[in-house]
């Protein structure tokens, strides 16, 4: 097993541990109807898995278990607590959680497995979960500290680990670089997809332009709009693509989609 391979299962380890008692005491607090739980177990699969989670306590279930329960259950139980942001680490937390479970972590690059680290940490503080969070911290320290000879000390701009507070938009640092695609596929959820789902509207409408305004992104049109028409966007954000309207990759182009 690879070093990324074995940090990250740790890490999830960890989460388990500190978001298990977050979601439990949430669902308890606001009283989430028996039924919706039991709706929630039937769409899990096979049938062993489902007997399972009925005969264990909300706070010991697998955290892949507790992940979708979150965002399924977003709007009326942790969106009371938690905030946009936070909700985007959980969309995150699962896609490396996936990937450690189909064994793709072999392909990741260091700078990957401390972004995910990182955001580990974050939704760990964000529930309170301080021991948990502050083991998943040395985790991340003792990589920078195994790595510095060979790439030299990285400093990065929050000091000795994960900053414990989030921008609004979380732009790529050095020790974490993502692409311009993946920053606009974020900023588009967490500015566009989560508030259009707070309103209750049926279709959600992205002008192409207006995102690129926002980010301030110059001539970056056609990535704007290669990033909101793809796939991979539709699956992050829990989206279908239903029309387009105006000029192809325009900063006039508009997408519609509805909710999955």
């Amino acid at each position: 097993m690879s070093r990324n391979t074995a940090d990250i299962g740790r890490a999830l380890e960890l989460l388990r541990e500190g978001l298990g008692p977050f979601v439990e005491r949430e669902v308890e607090r606001l009283r989430l109807p028996r039924n919706q739980i039991e709706d929630f177990i039937r769409s899990k699969s096979p049938r062993d898995v489902r007997d399972k989670l009925r005969k264990t306590p909300i706070r010991e279930w697998e955290v892949y278990v507790l992940l979708n329960l979150m965002q399924e259950r977003w709007p009326e139980v942790f969106g009371t607590t938690l905030g946009r942001m936070e909700r985007w680490f959980v969309g995150e937390t699962q896609e490396w959680r996936n990937k450690w479970a189909h064994q793709q972590m072999r392909m990741a690059t260091d700078a990957d497995v401390d972004r995910a680290l990182d955001t580990t940490v974050r939704l760990l503080r964000a529930v309170k979960a301080e021991t948990q969070a502050a083991e998943v911290a040395r985790l991340w320290e003792s990589r920078k500290a195994a790595n510095a000879p060979m790439k030299g000390t990285l400093r990065s701009s929050s000091g000795a680990g994960p900053r414990s507070s989030v921008p609004a938009h979380r732009p790529p640092s050095r020790s974490a670089p993502v692409s311009q695609a993946d920053e606009i596929r974020r900023y588009a959820i967490e500015n566009y997809v989560t508030p259009w789902r707070e309103s209750g509207n049926e279709t959600l409408a992205i002008r192409a332009g207006d995102v690129e305004r926002e980010m301030a992104l110059r001539q970056a049109t056609p990535n704007v709009c290669s990033a909101l028409e793809g796939r991979k966007f539709q699956d992050q954000a829990n989206l279908v693509l239903v029309s387009r309207e105006g000029p192809r990759r325009s900063t006039t182009t508009t997408y519609y989609y509805r909710q999955i």
